[in-house]
């Protein structure tokens, strides 16, 4: 039933998105609330876990590409991250060479007591998964 529910959930989300209806935060607001194991079955394995005490871990899924994917590549005025994922002040400069350029993304879910409470993110190219 669970799976059923996350299906249906990443199908809604998916169409809202293709109307320009859902932002990167909308869609993982919709993560709030559901199982763990829900996460791992969309997300796959985490690039790290930080288990914060018994009850509370915080899993991150960090995405990197060589081309932007589906849109904005600046989303925070002023701010650039270099190719490590470290933001670095960007006044309009290019920080590094176009043939070494890395998107990224890092995207985080707070689990407690095996449901997701929270999540946050940050990175260039933090953008809703492509079908």
């Amino acid at each position: 039933m669970k799976k059923v529910v996350v299906s249906l959930l990443l199908a809604v989300g998916a169409c809202a998105h293709e109307n320009g209806a859902i932002s990167y935060q909308e869609y993982l607001q919709e993560w709030v609330g559901m199982p763990e194991p829900s996460v791992y079955d969309s997300w796959g394995t985490p690039a790290s876990v930080w288990n914060v005490d018994e009850e509370t871990k915080v899993i991150t899924y960090i995405s990197t590409e060589n081309r932007p994917i589906n849109g904005n590549t600046d989303p925070y005025n002023g701010v650039g991250v270099d190719e490590n994922g470290i933001p670095q002040e960007n006044f309009g400069e290019q920080l590094w060479d176009d043939q070494n350029t890395n998107y990224y993304c890092k995207t985080s879910f707070t689990i407690t007591n095996g449901e997701v409470v929270n999540f946050n993110f940050n990175g260039d190219d933090c953008v809703l998964p492509e079908k």
